[in-house]
């Protein structure tokens, strides 16, 4: 699969620091490389996201295509598809990054059914 290549899953920091001192994290599923058409076709299979594009900078000699999707709700739905094909390594990653979102969520006030 693809993304067990090329993709990544990160807890993503989200504004400012809070008055505690902690920042809030959401969830972030994104997959990257120079050649455009298996990006574009990822992402159609997928359904939702967005893509992205940079242009060459410094030690990149070649355009950069790229595909993400934001928000627990969204990576979650992303990944139940893609689950089936990644590395145990791959499924620990996203489970981190849910317990990350998790953890910068838990405040006062906050449930933790989020």
């Amino acid at each position: 699969m693809l993304f067990e290549g090329e993709g990544t899953v990160c807890a993503a920091q989200k504004g400012k620091r809070r008055q505690d001192g902690t920042f809030l994290y959401y969830p972030m599923l994104a997959i990257a490389m120079t050649d455009e058409d298996p990006i574009r076709r990822f992402g159609a299979f997928l359904k939702g996201g967005s893509y992205f594009f940079k242009k060459p900078t410094g030690n990149m000699r070649k355009p950069q295509y790229g595909w993400r999707v934001y928000g627990r709700v969204e990576v979650e739905r992303v990944f139940s598809v893609i689950r089936p094909w990644l590395s145990p390594r791959r499924i620990q990653q996203f489970e981190d990054t849910i317990a990350a979102y998790r953890a910068s969520r838990r405040r006062p006030g906050y449930s933790d059914n989020l």
